[in-house]
């Protein structure tokens, strides 16, 4: 499926999605650090999330080119809004966490073509996150638990939130002064 997305546009989206959330996780440190901990098994978020990635799913069977799978597409949408209504009923665990790794792969597709057979190096700012997405989303999906633990060392030490929080706020600054450099020229 192709996105009207533009690697100027992307590099800034990414960027004030991370100085945004991650201010928040500066300034709010209390209640951000309250979110992490109970974000995974989140009823509420879960199904948001998991909504919103199983209809953004839908969308690219539907409209995108599934090249040699085409004849497949009306039992791919069968089966995935069963795999939806199932996973909602009798695997409610973890569902907000695995959801954000779904959105992670999903995202990485039109992020990552935003930045094709583009000549300027600074894209890898870019590219190397979403590759770090799509290795921390399969991970989410598969052993979401695994995202708990990390998470609960992080909650527990304000060293090593602090540390994680303003790497987000340089990172999400850098990909900003990156897209400004883009647009520039």
């Amino acid at each position: 499926m192709d996105y009207p997305l533009t690697l100027e546009v992307a590099v800034f989206l990414v960027g004030a999605f991370l100085l945004l959330s991650h201010l928040l996780a500066v300034f709010r440190a209390d209640g951000a650090r309250s979110f992490v901990d109970r974000f995974p098994r989140s009823s509420g978020w879960g199904g948001l999330l998991f909504t919103v990635a199983v209809a953004w799913f839908l969308a690219v069977v539907v409209y995108g080119d599934l090249g040699e799978m085409t004849e497949w597409r009306p039992k791919i949408v069968v089966g995935s809004v069963a795999a939806y209504a199932i996973m909602m009923r009798w695997q409610p665990e973890f569902l907000a966490i695995r959801a954000v790794g779904m959105l992670a792969l999903l995202a990485a597709n039109p992020l990552l073509q935003s930045a094709f057979l583009r000549p300027e190096v600074s894209r890898l700012a870019l590219v190397g996150l979403v590759y770090v997405w799509i290795t921390l989303g399969l991970f989410a999906i598969g052993m979401p638990y695994k995202f708990r633990r990390v998470a609960s060392i992080l909650i527990q030490d304000s060293r090593l939130w602090r540390m994680a929080s303003w790497s987000g706020v340089v990172y999400g600054a850098v990909l900003i002064a990156v897209g400004v450099s883009l647009v520039i020229g």
